[in-house]
């Protein structure tokens, strides 16, 4: 062995004998957090990226998202002390969406009738499909809130059905929603009738109906009516 080799075996093996534990794999994350009043901490929303924007997913039975619009947790198993999010302004705010991809269909088809050629005297809703045909996203007009909270446009990914609403992510957009939500009147839950359910009913009435139980009944009047007259 030369001297050359020699020395780069001892620096190997000195190498190795100060080599400590392996560091812990190197991760990269690229997050959209939130943060506002009653968070303690920030909030990691769902969203989704289209053309380059990023939509904010809202929906009623957010945990987060009723921390930041109300002070207080999402409460359902408590029944003395609900506490949800369950508010007229996503049941406004959906049908405001539909509107507007309605008339954005209704302004596409129109646009593109041929020349001297009557429109057409009744135009279709809008359908998810149409999102590839329109646009991805769809602007919405916002009513307004009070005086510091005037009515605006705010774009929303296109959808016709469903109540999760996926608003483009600004700290603005999200201040308009907080108030809103927080103005909008909550929606009462549907009371429940003490009475028999009208599909029982139906099906009592059709089993009372019944020529077989007719039938039985019949027998069994005949029977007890035989047992009076013969003690």
């Amino acid at each position: 062995m030369s001297d050359a080799e020699g020395a780069d075996a001892e620096a190997d093996s000195a190498g190795e004998e100060n080599e400590g534990p392996l560091p812990e794999q190197i991760r990269v994350f690229r997050v959209t957090a939130v943060s506002g009043p009653c968070l303690k901490s920030p909030w990691l929303p769902d969203v989704q990226t289209v053309e380059g924007v990023e939509y904010i997913r809202l929906t009623k039975w957010s945990p987060q998202l009723t921390k930041l619009c109300t002070g207080r947790t999402k409460q359902l198993h408590n029944k003395k002390e609900q506490h949800t999010m369950n508010v007229q302004w996503f049941q406004d705010t959906t049908q405001l969406r539909r509107e507007a991809c309605d008339a954005a269909v209704k302004r596409l088809i129109l646009e593109n009738v041929p020349a001297n050629t009557e429109p057409p005297a009744k135009i279709r809703r809008a359908i998810q499909q149409d999102e590839y045909m329109v646009g991805r996203s769809i602007l919405v007009n916002m009513p307004a809130i009070s005086d510091g909270w005037p009515e605006r446009a705010i774009r929303f990914l296109w959808g016709v059905k469903g109540s999760d609403l996926f608003m483009e992510l600004t700290a603005d957009n999200l201040s308009y929603i907080r108030q809103a939500i927080m103005a909008s009147p909550k929606v009462e839950p549907k009371e429940v009738s003490a009475g028999k359910s009208p599909k029982r009913k139906k099906r009592r009435r059709m089993l009372s109906q019944s020529p077989k139980k007719n039938e039985r009944n019949g027998g069994h009047e005949l029977e007890a009516a035989a047992a009076e007259r013969d003690p």
